[in-house]
């Protein structure tokens, strides 16, 4: 793996943290305030409603002062900001992914075409050249021992 996909993978699993990390704020604040909605409900009665005689629970309190100084900046100005984020490593992701998948790609073609050749140039070297013509004294000398070997053989 090149350099390229080690970035890629790096800038995506930031942009996955990132939104498990808010997939969990989400979570965690949607369960806070169910929570608060039952407790409220659970330890008022409606009749004691009806007299208002509101008694509402620790998380209301918790959740009236953090409106205005945690929820509501995050949701108008850290909501953006961070999806903005994401896109922004996903982006990079991607782009480092493109440039080391190109990057193999390029150096599996150079390896293929460097086997290539050297195939090429074995093969050219292992076979043998072909023999020179003939020529007039080469066609001499070969009848000449021909000629001198035959009557060896009568000998014989």
């Amino acid at each position: 793996m090149s350099k390229y996909g080690f970035l890629s993978g790096i800038f995506l699993l930031l942009g996955i943290l990132a939104i498990a990390g808010v997939l969990y704020m989400v979570l965690s604040y949607a369960g806070a305030t169910l929570n608060a909605m039952t407790d409220f409900v659970t330890t008022n009665d409606f009749d004691v409603l009806k007299n208002c005689g509101v008694n509402p629970p620790e998380q209301f309190d918790k959740i009236k002062s953090d409106l205005p100084t945690v929820i509501l900046p995050f949701l108008y100005l850290g909501l953006p900001l961070l999806l903005i984020l994401i896109a922004f490593l996903m982006f990079l992701a991607g782009k480092y992914h493109e440039k080391g998948r190109r990057e193999d790609e390029e150096n599996r073609k150079e390896r293929i075409e460097s086997e290539a050749e050297k195939k090429v140039i074995e093969k050219l070297a292992s076979e043998r050249p072909p023999p020179p013509p003939p020529t007039k004294k080469t066609v001499r000398r070969k009848i000449y021992e021909t000629e001198t070997e035959a009557p060896e053989e009568e000998q014989s």
